[in-house]
Parts: C-alpha cells; structure tokens; sequence
C-alpha cells in the first residue's frame, strides 16, 4: 500500500525530503507558502547526478485529508504553519517535525492531536541555487522518533531505512533533538557571526573562540544533567566540523542574506529555556556574545 504524505515548507530541506520519500515510493504532495499551479518541477543535483520530478503542491485550505505530515519550515514559522493545516489532519494521522531547535514541539502535539507527532533531526545538507535548482552537499544522517509515546515505529519507517541515506529510528528522540542542539548552538551563531564555512572553526583565528564555546555547551548540559551528551560532545562537534568543512550552514545563509535567522529556538533555547537540574548555572559569555550579536541582526532573529 502507498503511502500517501504532505510535505508543509517547500525550502530545501523541504525539497530534499519530497525527492526521498518519492524515491522511497510515498506519494507525495508539497504544501509551499503559496501554491500557485496544481504541480512543480523540481530539478535536485547531487554530484554529478541530476535528477527532475514533478510534484502535486496544495494551498493549505485545500480540502484534501492529509494522512502524514512532514514538517520542514524554519523554526519561527513551526507552530503558524502547523496550525494552518491542523484541520486537514486525520485522527490518526502521523506529524513528523523535521525543524531545527527546540522550544516548540510540544505546542505543535497538543495543537495537532489527537494526531500522534514524530520529532526528526537531520545532518543532510542542501541548499537552493539563484537557479531554484537543490544541490546536495551532504547525505547526512537523519533520525526519527516518537516525541512522547513509547511504541514500536511506524511501518513506514522500513521503506526509508532501505534507502542510501542513513534513516535511524530513535526510541529516545528528546535526547537526540539535544544533542543535534548542542551541535547546532556552536556552529551555526559561529559560522553566521563570523561569516565563514564550517571548516574555518577548526583553524585559527576562530579555533580559540569554538573551544570556549563548546565548553560553555558541555557546563550547560551538565548543569541540565545531560551528562552523557556533554562528554559526547568533544569528539562529536570536530567529527562534524571534519565531515561537513565546506558546508555553509542555514543560519550564516539567512544573517548574511538579511532573513530571520533559528538563533531563538537554537542557542536562544539552550541559554534561556532548557531546564537545570542544578542551582549555579554556569556562565556563558561567547555564547550570550553571538546570541546578542544575532539578534541585533533584526526584530525576527
């Protein structure tokens, strides 16, 4: 049986993912900001490889029952465009939130229910050319798991972990949304602040500012009581910077470009909103220095 899914934010990540899911036989449907025609062509290059597929797009009051979600917009739209389609959702629909930072997720299960939300976390890297055609700078890994409820995953889950991008089925989603957290609160304010690609933090004169950086993430964690992610996170954070040297990540994209940047659900959540497990929490100077920084950039950021 094919299964049939939405698509809600038609960026790159967006995109992206309606190219896999339709390699991995869903039926796809994108629901951009504004639909304009009944169908899309879209044009992805990975490498050499260039692939076209056309693609059904709705407007989101189109009356058509929707059976699964995927959400990809930017974070400070999450919960508007959740909201815009909530009433085309089927009572036993599947909400998969595929957005980068943290802070909203629960807002978006309660407002979708009695619909069951899925939380994702990528590290594939895209991005859109002047021409409007998605370029794949990086596989990446991709990770999806309940948000709250403790049961087997989904059966449509088995079609995507075939495919050749790595799909991984998490039973303690939370935990990996904080960790890809954790990751994201160094390199992206970094990259944007200082305007560079990701391989610029392991040498110099940014190398210093990282290290500080990320040890003010580890004392933050541990005051949380994350403690394993925090020693993690050493070895994770240069294996990253390593594996993706030539990415430019979406938030230097947005600053640099004068969009809205995720800086509030990313380091905004982390400095200001995650809860402590402990009384003295540590002090964060590099960190409340960018976050500062970002959000001088504009009212939205």
């Amino acid at each position: 049986m094919t299964t049939r899914c939405h698509i809600l934010g038609a960026g790159a990540i967006g995109q992206l993912f309606a190219f896999r899911l339709a390699s991995a036989g869903f039926h796809v449907t994108l629901i951009p900001r504004s639909a304009g025609t009944d169908r899309v062509h879209l044009s992805m290059r990975s490498g050499a490889q260039v692939i076209t597929q056309t693609f059904v797009q709705q407007a989101h009051d189109h009356p058509e029952p929707i059976e699964q979600l995927w959400i990809t917009t930017k974070s400070y739209d999450v919960i508007a465009a959740a909201e815009s389609v909530a009433k085309r959702l089927q009572p036993n629909a599947d909400v998969i939130v595929l957005v980068n930072g943290m802070g909203y997720h629960q807002t978006i299960a309660n407002r979708c229910a009695p619909a069951k939300m899925l939380a994702g976390t990528t590290t594939a890297g895209a991005h859109l050319a002047q021409t409007g055609e998605l370029i794949v700078s990086g596989i990446g890994q991709t990770r999806l798991g309940w948000w709250e409820e403790q049961q087997a995953a989904p059966t449509w889950i088995a079609p995507l972990q075939q495919q050749n991008w790595a799909c991984r089925w998490e039973t303690n989603m939370q935990s990996s949304l904080l960790a890809k957290l954790a990751l994201n609160a160094v390199i992206n304010p970094a990259t944007a602040v200082f305007d560079v690609n990701n391989g610029a933090l392991l040498e110099p004169p940014f190398r210093q500012d990282v290290i500080e950086a990320r040890k003010e993430v580890k004392g933050i964690l541990e005051w949380a009581g994350h403690h394993n992610l925090a020693s993690r996170l050493d070895v994770t954070l240069d294996a990253v910077l390593n594996d993706t040297a030539t990415n430019s990540s979406s938030m230097r994209s947005d600053a640099t470009q004068g969009r809205p940047t995720e800086v509030e659900a990313i380091l905004g959540y982390l400095l200001e909103a995650l809860p402590g497990k402990i009384s003295q929490k540590p002090p964060t100077p590099v960190l409340e220095g960018w976050l500062t920084a970002l959000r001088r950039q504009g009212p939205d950021c």
